[in-house]
């Protein structure tokens, strides 16, 4: 599992993603992921990279597709750390997985995560298939520091990364 945070996102972050997502697959593995702006789309667009079948990437997002990257656009509005470039790029790059490999593309029923934290849902579907957890984090996001914990629970591996 990748998963990271919308805090500002640096070169070298990017570059770390992308290496620990070569790392994995050149190992033999897949990589479970969302679908948010930054670590997420740094991990899908190196996998579709090197694996452009999509076999083995797994994205699961909080809703339908239409209303997640309209959810993204909105987040334009909101956070400094989002870009329309990123946002694009996020939309095409699950667009592409969906089509190229849609039993790989988890869109979980709104209905059923409307009522709760849909971050949380999704996250816990991720740990879920997961084996391990690749973590970019920095010290002021608490949603990394949940994931660890419930990671930990698991009994998975943990790699902390890049805390730039």
């Amino acid at each position: 599992m990748f998963t990271g945070s919308e805090e500002p996102e640096t070169r070298q972050r990017e570059l770390d993603v992308r290496a620990a997502v070569r790392w994995v697959l050149l190992h033999g593995a897949g990589i479970v992921t969302g679908g948010s702006p930054g670590v997420d789309y740094y991990a899908i667009t190196e996998a579709l990279r090197f694996d452009p079948s999509g076999s083995r990437i797994k994205v699961i997002l909080p809703t339908k597709l239409r209303s997640y990257i309209a959810w993204c656009r909105d987040r334009l509005n909101h956070s400094r750390h989002i870009t329309p470039e990123i946002v694009d790029g996020l939309a095409a790059a699950l667009l592409d997985l969906k089509v190229l490999n849609p039993k790989n593309f988890v869109e979980l029923d709104e209905s059923q995560t409307i009522r709760v934290n849909k971050e949380n849902i999704t996250r816990q579907k991720e740990l879920e298939l997961a084996e391990e957890v690749f973590a970019f984090k920095t010290n002021r996001n608490n949603h990394i520091h949940d994931v660890i914990r419930h990671a930990r629970r698991k009994g998975l591996r943990i790699e902390l990364l890049a805390q730039h």
